[in-house]
């Protein structure tokens, strides 16, 4: 597993990501890679094009 540093991260920053991994009851850096992972892990959206091309063809209406 690969490691990440982040530099220049502003203080009050740090403090809530602190204050949120004691609310959720995890360390900070866990917090860290839970907040990261949650939209980067997510299936990516797909355009309205798509879906509507996805729709299939019941004929007149």
């Amino acid at each position: 597993m690969a490691d990440l540093l982040v530099h220049g991260v502003n203080d009050k920053l740090v403090q809530t990501l602190k204050k949120r991994a004691g609310a959720n009851g995890c360390s900070a850096e866990a917090e860290h890679w839970a907040i990261l992972a949650a939209p980067l892990m997510k299936p990516p959206r797909r355009k309205l094009a798509e879906l509507l091309a996805s729709i299939p063809d019941k004929g007149l209406d």
